[in-house]
């Protein structure tokens, strides 16, 4: 029997760490594109006392909106360095998956073995065991698979406004 450092603790705890990088970086990126149409809107309001003193406002709002743009693109950089996590976590509980279904397949083949109806018994409650965990494993994979996709939507909306607060 090989021993694993995957448990379902740390897979449980592996799935709350991203959740809880994805909803810090959501919230960073709400500010920034909170900014960037800030930004936009205080371009659009601008009067001027003349038309130089205008253009360098112009100017100087446009730049804020370059930095806008910037850390969002980083926070973008960042967002999909944790999506790369995920897709390694998904990665674990997929072979986890595959090693419970070949350790069922083994237990199928001693119960077709045993001569005790006693220990089939016991061999079916283990075979039991390897299916509740594929169950979990399963359930695990699918929150991380919806983390990753509503992280996902959600910073495509984000890009979105930002890409309209700086008129790309």
């Amino acid at each position: 029997m090989a021993k694993r450092n995957f448990t379902r603790a740390k897979m449980e705890s592996s799935i709350e760490k991203d959740c809880e990088e994805t909803q810090e970086k959501k919230e960073e990126n709400e500010k920034i594109v909170s900014d960037a149409e800030l930004e936009r809107r205080t371009i659009e309001g601008l009067e001027g006392g003349t038309e130089d003193g205008l253009n360098d406002c112009t100017e100087n709002l446009k730049e804020a909106q370059n930095v806008s743009s910037s850390e969002f693109d980083q926070g973008t950089n960042e967002l999909q360095e944790i999506h790369g996590h995920i897709e390694e976590h998904k990665g674990e509980i997929h072979e986890g998956v595959e090693r419970a279904n070949t350790d069922i397949g083994t237990i199928d083949s001693s119960i077709s073995e045993l001569n005790s109806d006693s220990a089939a018994s016991e061999l079916e409650t283990a075979k039991e065991s390897a299916r509740r965990d594929i169950e979990i494993m399963e359930e695990n994979e699918r929150d991380e698979e919806e983390i990753e996709q509503e992280s996902t939507k959600l910073n495509e909306e984000h890009q979105k406004r930002v890409e309209n607060a700086i008129g790309e």
